[in-house]
C-alpha cells in the first residue's frame, strides 16, 4: 500500500523518529517539521531564510541536534539545540565541518570534515561538552564518505575505495578512567551542560585537594544572584545543579573558588 503525504514545499534531507508517532523530517531553507500523528500531518518548527538541515540528532524524547550546511559538500555552519521535544530551536554554536556528525552521548561528539575530490584530507572536528568544538588534522591523503563512533573516544571513518579508518582522540579521559586512576590533580571548572538551558542546568567540576569551596552566580552586572556552594569539600569530581526558575532570560556567570583557585564560566537562561 502507498499513501502520498502533503507537499512540505522543501527538499528532505534527512529523518529522525523519536517513536511510532512522533518523528521529525531535515530540509532545504532551514526547515525542520514534525509530527506527532505517525507523519500523517505535518507542522513546521523553524523559520526559512538560512542553510538546509542536513543532519538530526537526539540524545532521548527531549534533547537533539540540528545540524545545517551548505550543502552535503559545503561546511556544517551552524548547530541548534532543542531541549522540549523539537517545540522550539536555539542556535548553540558554529562549526566548520562537513555534513557527518555523530555524539556518542550528549557530551561527546564528532563531525567528519572531508576536502573533498580536489583536496584529498581528513580532519575530525571533537566536541567534549555538546557545544564547543576543536578540529583535529590527520595526516591521511584521503576523503571520508561516512563516520561512527564506537565510545566517546573512538570513531571509524569510511573513505573512498573501501578504506577504513579508525580515529583515537588520545587527549579524553573520562572522569571513570580519572577517579579509577585517582589521577584528579588540577582544578578544572566545566562549562555547564546544557546550555543556554531551561530552567535547569548541571555544573561539573574537580578539586585537587580538599578545603572550602565558594561558588556564586552573578547576572550579567556582576550582581549576586545566588550561592550554590559554601563549605568544605574533599578533592575529586563533583557536580552541582542551578535551577533558574523565576529568573528572566539572559546571560549568567558562575564563579567558582577553592583555595588558591578560581574559575568562571558563562551561563545562557533561554526562556
Amino acid at each position: 500500500m502507498v499513501k502520498i503525504y502533503i507537499n512540505l514545499n522543501e527538499n528532505p534531507n534527512g529523518i529522525k523518529f523519536l517513536d511510532r508517532l512522533t518523528g521529525f523530517l531535515a530540509g532545504n531553507n532551514m526547515a525542520i517539521f514534525k509530527t506527532t500523528d505517525g507523519g500523517l500531518t505535518w507542522n513546521r518548527k523553524t523559520q526559512g531564510g538560512g542553510y538546509p538541515i542536513v543532519g538530526l540528532h537526539f540524545f532521548n524524547d527531549m534533547e537533539g541536534y540540528a545540524f545545517t550546511s551548505g550543502s552535503l559538500t559545503y561546511p556544517v555552519r551552524n548547530v541548534y539545540y532543542t531541549s522540549d521535544r523539537g517545540e522550539t530551536w536555539s542556535e548553540k554554536d558554529s562549526m566548520p565541518a562537513f555534513g557527518f556528525v555523530d555524539f556518542f552521548n550528549r557530551q561527546n561528539g564528532m563531525a567528519l570534515i572531508s576536502g573533498g575530490y580536489n583536496d584529498p584530507s581528513i580532519t575530525i572536528g571533537v566536541s567534549r561538552d555538546g557545544g564547543e568544538w576543536y578540529k583535529e588534522d590527520l595526516p591521511i591523503p584521503l576523503t571520508g564518505t561516512f563516520m561512527k563512533m564506537a565510545d566517546p573516544s573512538t570513531a571509524y571513518i569510511f573513505g573512498q575505495n573501501g578504506t577504513i579508518i579508525r580515529f583515537k582522540d588520545m587527549s579524553y579521559t573520562s572522569i571513570e578512567d580519572e577517579e579509577t586512576a585517582g589521577i584528579i590533580n588540577t582544578f578544572s571548572l566545566y562549562q555547564n551542560y546544557p546550555n543556554p538551558f531551561n530552567p535547569e542546568t548541571v555544573i561539573r567540576f574537580a578539586l585537587p585537594e580538599a578545603g572550602f569551596v565558594k561558588g556564586v552566580v552573578y547576572d550579567i552586572l556582576g550582581r549576586e544572584v545566588t550561592t550554590l556552594l559554601n563549605g568544605e569539600m574533599n578533592s575529586g569530581n563533583h557536580e552541582v545543579k542551578f535551577d533558574a526558575v523565576g529568573l528572566s532570560s539572559g546571560v549568567y556567570f558562575f564563579r567558582l573558588e577553592a583555595g588558591k583557585y578560581s574559575s568562571a564560566i558563562k551561563m545562557v537562561v533561554n526562556k
